[in-house]
């Protein structure tokens, strides 16, 4: 089906996402250039952080009530005016609804498509088990039915079976297509040249530290920081949170750190070009430990607040200065999880591609 883009009228398509927040966006970014490649048209509806991806895509539905609705943006927990949801889908024939599990509001989309025949998929993007995915909640409570839920790993997909089912739907395995736009870009990057971008001395070792934002990131980072001053001749860069602006990092560095700790500009330099000049990589949350471990790169998690890790154990752990320092000095090698499959992208357009073959045979 040929994309038809324009906003007024009737609009028809075969697959409809539904955004919310940044990870989402960028994983639908991949799948819908897959879609283009194979002639699949769809359109996306954007709410929350999402916005900001597809403001200028001619594929997005411009509904005002939904793109500046700052109810929707501050907080996930958030209900759309029902009437809203209706008046967006009664213009649309979408034959799968497509959606994120990180807000209430997809929920609201996700009902009332499926009430007007929409096949129902939910996408999620996390790399915790369901125990652990607190950030699904909202949507849980809300959604009353779905086909399928699609999950980036078995052990993810065995620990969402049983709320899965209770909606509905078949779990299916598909990866993470941004990990596997990372990967390719971790192939294609010219190490040498960019450790002399970064005037990095040729035999010099290099450790990346992922910054954090949870309530024990700044002890993590004092920790981290105060380790440095034991290896002065290892450099460590350093990168924060997009949440943050970088002050946090940038005084504690200046207050405890040598020479050896450089601060980076967010978004200067994607972090899988820092990963493949980095010999260790330090994180403060599981995802960015199992992310980076995919690689192929030993990880140390940060764990100052003694948190519960998951099953999938892909990272050494530090709680002091001390600890951390031996691990940077040990000899372990990485042990990448081989959970996730590759291909990440193309196995959920072709699950897509089944599932449209299979609605049109069923007509």
């Amino acid at each position: 089906m040929a994309a038809q883009y324009h906003q007024d009228g009737y609009i028809k398509t075969s697959v409809l996402f539904i955004a919310y927040d940044e990870s989402e966006a960028r994983a639908f970014l991949q799948i819908q250039e897959q879609l283009k490649r194979v002639g699949v048209s769809y359109r996306v509806v954007a709410m929350g952080k999402a916005v900001q991806f597809f403001r200028n895509d001619p594929a997005l539905i411009d509904e005002t009530r939904l793109i500046h609705n700052e109810g929707v943006s501050d907080n996930r927990n958030h209900r759309v005016n029902h009437k809203l949801v209706y008046n967006v889908l009664d213009r649309i024939n979408a034959r799968i609804l497509y959606t994120g599990m990180s807000s209430r509001a997809q929920a609201q989309f996700a009902n009332v498509a499926q009430l007007e025949g929409s096949k129902v998929i939910a996408f999620y993007n996390g790399l915790n088990t369901f125990d652990q995915a607190l950030q699904v909640k909202p949507f849980l409570d809300e959604i009353r039915y779905a086909d399928e839920v699609h999950v980036p790993s078995k052990s993810i997909g065995l620990s969402f079976k049983d709320i899965a089912r209770s909606k509905g739907a078949t779990v299916k395995i598909t990866g993470l297509p941004v990990m596997e736009a990372d990967m390719k870009m971790h192939k294609d990057i010219d190490t040498r040249q960019l450790r002399k971008t970064l005037k990095i001395k040729a035999r010099q070792k290099v450790v990346l530290f992922h910054g954090g934002y949870h309530k024990h990131y700044p002890a993590a980072l004092k920790t981290f920081l105060h380790a440095t001053r034991m290896m002065p001749e290892t450099l460590f860069l350093v990168t924060f949170d997009p949440r943050l602006n970088g002050t946090l990092e940038e005084s504690l560095i200046n207050a405890i750190a040598g020479e050896n700790v450089h601060l980076l500009h967010y978004g200067n330099y994607p972090d899988a070009a820092l990963r493949s000049i980095s010999s260790t990589v330090i994180v403060n949350s599981v995802k960015d430990a199992i992310t980076a471990s995919f690689h192929g790169k030993p990880v140390i998690l940060m764990n100052t607040s003694g948190m519960e890790v998951s099953d999938q154990q892909v990272a050494m752990q530090a709680a002091s200065p001390d600890e951390l320092a031996k691990w940077l000095s040990s000899k372990r090698t990485a042990t990448p999880t081989q959970d996730i499959p590759t291909n990440m992208d193309r196995a959920i357009l072709a699950q897509i591609i089944y599932d449209l073959r299979r609605m049109a045979e069923e007509k």
